[in-house]
């Protein structure tokens, strides 16, 4: 994510645009309360945790006695909906951010679920100093209670003229079907690491990018060498081929956004990863699987998860209908010749 949401200003009629019932689970959404603009942007996977559904969100603007870092948004499992916020993640902030990342103004980026028991998290700077960024761990321990470990996981960045920009954001967990783990992040350029789960840092490499970390794809070419922007991945198994989503485009801009999903194979889940023509997504190619439709503008920041009959891409959206204001979509996902293919949400 990159910049921090900032709701649209411009009022937008539903009428603007073609109607998104047909694909989305919940066209309409349900926030609780209208009156205080609540919104759901850079979505965790959606975890089963006893009789509920549990998703991590990133933080709003620090602002008007708003102070959390992250938040958690659950619904009874199995349901439709509606989603409700349930719960306000680092309202003390930990105390490395501070030296680390010292520009980051508290609000923190996409959290994503590692387990049942630890949330992995962005510390993003302003991108006035490099684009420098860590990663932040969360772990609960049976009480109900959200713990950082107190120090950063990894750290890294680069914005200059000799390297292309990186930077060490919207983390995604990855355990293949053999066991193995992996944490997919970045952007700029999206890197993969495996991870060791027995450790309580997860063994990832301190620097990033540098040794450790695979670099699997850049986002599309826009002028000559240079690479447009590329982020929030999330990698998928499916029949023994391994899949890289990731977002082209910007997000943030309410409407006007321009977020879509990419999607590249590979039988390994370290790459090297190419779209359906056969092109390497490091060379800044992918495969479309879902973008601007109807009241669902710059869909991004997607998950994949098994369903009663079709697979459920889950994702962000900015919906015309609420001034641009983000929310979680959810549509079908089926399998063209062994390539994703988003379809009308079935119900279960």
């Amino acid at each position: 994510m990159r910049p921090l949401f900032a709701a649209a200003t411009v009022a937008l009629s539903v009428a603007t645009y073609a109607n998104a019932d047909d694909m989305l689970r919940d066209p309409v959404p349900d926030t609780g309360d209208e009156a205080l603009d609540l919104h759901i942007h850079d979505p965790s996977r959606v975890m089963q945790r006893g009789a509920v559904e549990v998703i991590a969100v990133t933080g709003k603007e620090q602002s008007d006695d708003y102070a959390c870092g992250l938040e958690l948004w659950e619904r009874p499992a199995g349901a439709a909906g509606p989603w409700r916020l349930s719960d306000c993640l680092l309202r003390d902030k930990p105390a490395w951010v501070a030296a680390a990342v010292p520009t980051n103004d508290g609000a923190y980026w996409a959290p994503e679920f590692v387990g049942s028991d630890r949330i992995i998290y962005s510390v993003a700077s302003d991108f006035d100093d490099g684009g420098h960024a860590c990663l932040g761990l969360l772990t609960e321990g049976g009480d109900g209670v959200w713990r950082d470990i107190g120090v950063p996981l990894s750290c890294g960045g680069a914005n200059n003229e000799s390297m292309p920009e990186v930077s060490i954001i919207d983390p995604a967990f990855f355990e293949t079907s053999r066991g193995e783990t992996f944490l997919v992040t970045g952007g700029g350029t999206i890197h993969a690491a495996p991870i060791n789960m027995a450790y309580r840092d997860l063994d990832l490499p301190d620097m990033f990018p540098g040794p450790g970390w695979t670099p699997l794809a850049r986002g599309p070419v826009v002028d000559d060498d240079a690479h447009g922007w590329v982020e929030a991945s999330f990698l998928h198994e499916h029949e023994g081929a391994y899949y890289l989503f990731v977002n082209w485009g910007s997000c943030c801009a309410g409407v006007r956004s321009t977020y879509e999903i990419r999607v590249g194979r590979s039988d390994s889940p370290l790459g090297p990863f190419t779209d359906r023509d056969g092109k390497a997504m490091l060379d800044g190619h992918g495969t479309l699987v879902l973008d601007s439709a109807g009241i669902m503008r710059g869909p991004g920041h997607a998950s994949v998860r098994a369903g009663a009959d079709d697979d459920i891409l889950s994702f962000h959206y900015y919906h015309a209908d609420r001034g641009g204001l983000p929310w979680l979509g959810e549509v079908g996902l089926t399998w063209d010749d062994g390539w994703p293919k988003a379809v009308p949400f079935a119900a279960d």
